[in-house]
């Protein structure tokens, strides 16, 4: 039997298996489709909860900042904990399974919510909840981008990332929480909770019945739970070390997010209307960065090249905030230099996954899979993240006392600097077909 005859065979086993049309294949534009309409159905049901969650948690606590920042902080330390053992469970057993569990348990985290509202249960039983919702959004972002990494082949993983990130991103945060706050002036809380539930149901559905299973080789199930320090030797491992320090520099960059708000409120002077909007300029940002910037720059220069502009379009992002905190033609153009920053993961899962097939194909049995590869990215982005965010907000308050509230910028502009240095090291790949 040649060669093409055998790939046939291979192909018509593998359709088989998948017992899908082939417009539904993994990797098709119907594929991604319907795992971009999924994703931000999940996303949509997360951000309408938001308007309606300070009120909720002042009921059960007389400190609603102290009950927000736990679920920030232990919401990353579950992450760290269960990303690696959901990683490896997802190459075991699949996809499928880890996403529709991740949908339960953000279910579970709406009836929570529901529960505290009616008096149920107190701040210690929601908060627990509210931390599960937090790791399982993002082992359900790292398990779909293993099911991309699985179904696209590397050269086009950052912009079918891209794809499916920036649309549910971008328009969850568009239009997750001004649908939360109309359903919420109409028809009250269980308006928004309907609504939430309904679309977390149809994205468990989604789940279950309508895309087909990524991984063509099943392995063996071995131990469900992986030591989170020793899934990260993942990174440690050829070709992947590199790439590791550059996605470690990008993603403390975004302890930023813990001054984002005391900023706009304080030396913006913003109120919740003007936040609101605010995030809505955010979630076009990211809408644009990732579906007109990602894919054409890693289609025109390479991801490696992508990667790199988007660094240093990043540190000069953090730059301009620096210098012109306050005015909004500085404001502006920070937001659209910081737009190509937006793809940086996307264009290192692409490099790793190069990487980890080079490996393969040279028969280097210890190339790790999909699922690992991809939750020992995003733990390390957690951890990153985790490091960086009490730096940022001692940087803010000595800097308010001082009267430079700014200067938390001026250290995330380095940190891109940093990490723009560290990928200049990266050999540039060639050009995505």
């Amino acid at each position: 039997m040649v060669a093409s005859d055998k790939m046939a065979v291979a192909s018509d086993k593998a359709a088989a298996a998948c017992k899908t049309p082939s417009s539904m294949a993994p990797g098709s534009s119907s594929w991604l489709s319907t795992v971009t309409v999924v994703s931000t159905l999940r996303m949509l049901a997360t951000m309408s909860l938001v308007p309606v969650n300070p009120r909720i948690i002042a009921g059960v606590t007389d400190d609603v900042a102290a009950h927000s920042a736990s679920i920030s902080f232990f919401g990353a330390v579950a992450q760290l904990l269960v990303l690696p053992s959901c990683g490896a469970l997802s190459d075991a057993a699949g996809r499928r399974p880890v996403l529709c569990g991740c949908v339960a348990a953000q279910l579970g985290a709406v009836a929570a919510l529901a529960a505290a509202r009616y008096g149920f249960i107190g701040a210690a039983p929601l908060l627990a909840c509210q931390v599960l919702q937090q790791a399982a959004a993002i082992v359900a972002a790292a398990t779909t981008q293993a099911s991309i990494g699985d179904a696209v082949a590397p050269a086009g993983i950052a912009a079918a990332t891209g794809r499916v990130a920036g649309a549910s991103m971008g328009a969850g945060m568009l239009l997750g929480p001004a649908i939360g706050a109309a359903l919420d002036a109409k028809l009250g809380f269980p308006g928004v909770a309907a609504f939430a539930v309904g679309a977390l149901l149809s994205a468990f559905l989604g789940y279950a019945l309508l895309l087909p299973e990524t991984l063509e080789v099943r392995k063996a199930a071995g131990p469900k739970f992986k030591n989170p320090a020793a899934s990260l030797k993942v990174l440690a491992s050829p070709g992947l070390a590199s790439l590791a320090v550059v996605a470690f520099l990008s993603a403390t960059t975004r302890g930023e997010q813990a001054v984002y708000h005391p900023f706009m409120m304080e030396q913006w002077g913003l109120g919740a209307s003007g936040i609101a909007a605010a995030m809505f300029v955010v979630g076009v940002d990211v809408l644009l960065a990732q579906s007109l910037l990602v894919k054409p720059l890693v289609a025109k220069l390479g991801a490696g090249a992508a990667l790199k502009v988007g660094l240093g379009a990043a540190a000069l992002q953090r730059g301009v905030w620096y210098f012109g905190p306050g005015a909004p033609l500085p404001m502006a153009l920070g937001l659209f230099l910081g737009a190509p920053g937006i793809g940086a993961d996307a264009c290192v899962q692409q490099l790793s996954a190069a990487v980890v097939a080079e490996r393969r194909a040279a028969g280097d049995a210890d190339a790790p899979e999909s699922g690992a590869l991809a939750a020992a990215l995003a733990s390390l982005n957690t951890l990153a993240v985790i490091c960086s965010s009490k730096a940022f907000a001692g940087l803010y308050r000595t800097g308010k006392a001082a009267g430079d509230p700014a200067r938390p910028f001026a250290l995330g502009g380095a940190l891109a600097g940093l990490a723009l240095l560290a990928a200049l090291r990266l050999p540039t790949r060639e050009k995505a077909d």
